[in-house]
């Protein structure tokens, strides 16, 4: 028993000595902490710019082939869903005309 309290005053001691460091060392601590925070702002905010590049390119790129796609149908970019009306005109000359009787009571 008493090795194991001896072993719990050593842990406190050293405990208690980190609070009396060097003050050149909580300087340059504090230095190396600030400077990292830094890094690690700047290297978060480059990273978010290149996600956010990525999506714009990837929107672009959508945008772009759907524009393709609406063009090659012939569908304005405006009226995608709406129905358009298929008329055709033309003039035209009846060559030769049948008569075509149908007999519907089933013969």
């Amino acid at each position: 028993v008493e090795s194991l309290l001896e072993e719990n005053r050593g842990v406190v001691q050293r405990m208690t000595d980190l609070g009396k460091r060097n003050p050149v060392t909580e300087v340059l601590s504090l230095l190396a902490a600030v400077a990292l925070a830094i890094i690690a702002f700047v290297f978060g905010a480059v990273l978010l710019a290149v996600v956010v590049g990525l999506i714009a390119l990837g929107a672009l790129a959508f945008s772009l082939r759907l524009w393709w796609l609406r063009r090659k149908l012939g569908q304005p970019i405006g009226q995608a869903g709406a129905e358009q009306p298929r008329v055709i005109e033309a003039e035209y000359t009846v060559v030769e005309r049948q008569q075509r009787r149908r007999n519907f009571s089933g013969d």
